[in-house]
């Protein structure tokens, strides 16, 4: 009946060009043909045909991180049309390669689209497409999270058709110039396999959802130009990532893996960019998302974990708040609280930090430089007992942002596990073992 009708893409037609050969994939098409009262011309000659034959899997959304699609074995039919949405689970990137084209010119048309989610709602052709004749085109890859492929044939000569793979992966790589916008709550990132190329220049923005949240980066290999192939690292006030600023350490480049690096607003942005000149292996790194313990939510609390997050909490704190933390994590031989951020009322609203001598705090002495407060970032502050007490107090009068830290503990090297072994980390911790030592003991490190 036609009583629902879309307007297919480039209608209406007039004029002296013919048009590309046009389709309905819903198995009915409505054409009209409308002159006014002036000009008349020798008008238009179109045919129709139509087909039950289809590709493998036509219609489908694949979800598989890998593939191959094609129009089927032999000669594909006149009137074939098919289309696929490769949308691989979890995927950043996809790349489409072809092995095979051997279809008619300029008629028989494979078309490629990236798609911004899975439905292919929103879809923009790729440049070169659509691709039809007898040369293998180059490889398509989209940094979109899906891309829809197209195979549609007229009535007259047809071809052996094509095929086509396609790859992914979950890890945001490098691609020369490219961006990416992250929200999975965990990912990775790098230049890209081997050797990166010059002047690449590329950005990845991470926003996992949810409000209060860190992001963590924390590299797994790095070799750039030292100060010339640099990775910078930025803590966004918002998802578009329009206000930035550098987190401390960064631009990082050279041989040496940075240490971790955290946002503490909830989104990240990361950037690489080489020069002209030497290239090397580049890096890779990962980054998750935790929840920091606020005083809300966790005041009061033994923390356990070996590594975690405190803040007083979301925008500034209130008037007369009390909160605290003991930190205890089992086996550990130090605590370091690092301060990421800081804002109190100056010598009124009081960070205070202690170290322990057991994980019920019982007994405690303040850490050099205790009390913190004021608008200037402590510097990282050890514990060598094992345990570590954090309090915050406010006043009642004039509020601040307050602060965020993050913690992580150390195991020492002991006789029993370590005793012999030569220690090649820039820092550690030593022990005898737990309790008392026993008798006729002997062990050795060397520190080099």
């Amino acid at each position: 009946s036609c009583a629902s009708a879309t307007e297919v893409g480039g209608s209406p037609f007039s004029g002296g060009s013919v048009p590309a050969p046009v389709t309905s994939y819903t198995g009915a098409m409505r054409v009209t043909f409308t002159s006014d009262g002036h000009n008349a011309f020798d008008g238009f000659v179109a045919s129709f045909g139509s087909t039950t034959t289809s590709c493998p899997s036509s219609g489908s959304t694949l979800t598989a991180a890998s593939g191959s699609i094609s129009d089927g074995p032999g000669s594909y039919d006149n009137y074939q049309s098919c289309y696929w949405i490769i949308a691989p689970s979890g995927a950043v990137w996809v790349t489409l390669s072809f092995s095979s084209l051997s279809t008619q010119s300029g008629r028989d048309l494979v078309r490629v689209y990236l798609c911004s989610d899975a439905s292919c709602a929103s879809a923009t052709e790729v440049g070169g497409s659509p691709f039809s004749g007898g040369s293998v085109p180059a490889s398509v890859t989209t940094t979109r999270v899906a891309m829809r492929v197209t195979f549609t044939a007229d009535g007259y000569a047809t071809g052996d058709g094509f095929a086509a793979s396609f790859t992914s992966s979950a890890t945001a790589y490098c691609s020369v110039s490219s961006s990416f916008t992250l929200t999975a709550a965990s990912g990775s990132i790098s230049d890209g396999p081997g050797i990166y190329g010059n002047y690449q220049s590329c950005s990845w923005i991470i926003a996992p959802p949810g409000t209060g949240m860190v992001v963590i980066l924390s590299f797994g290999s790095f070799s750039t130009e030292a100060n010339a192939d640099l990775v910078r690292v930025y803590s966004c006030s918002s998802a578009s990532c329009a206000s930035t600023a550098e987190v401390g350490g960064s631009p990082f480049s050279g041989g040496s893996v940075p240490a971790p690096v955290t946002s503490y607003t909830g989104v990240m942005r990361v950037t690489f960019t080489s020069d002209g000149y030497n290239a090397f292996a580049g890096f890779e790194a990962s980054y998750a998302t935790a929840a920091p313990y606020t005083c809300a939510a966790s005041s009061g609390s033994t923390l356990a974990a070996s590594t975690g997050f405190l803040s007083d909490g979301s925008g500034a704190y209130s008037d007369s708040m009390s909160c605290y933390w003991i930190i205890a994590p089992p086996g550990a031989a130090s605590v370091t609280l690092s301060f990421g951020a800081f804002s109190t009322e100056a010598n009124a609203d009081l960070v205070r930090v202690y170290s322990c001598a057991d994980a019920s705090c019982a007994s405690a002495t303040e850490v050099g430089g205790s009390p913190f407060s004021g608008g200037s970032v402590p510097a990282p502050l050890t514990s060598y007992t094992g345990a570590m007490r954090v309090t915050f107090t406010s006043d009642i009068s004039v509020t601040f942002d307050g602060f965020e830290a993050s913690y992580a503990t150390a195991a020492p090297y002991t006789c029993a596990a370590s005793s012999g072994s030569t220690l090649a980390a820039s820092t550690g911790f030593l022990s005898d073992g737990s309790g008392a030592y026993s008798d006729s003991m002997s062990c050795y490190w060397i520190i080099a």
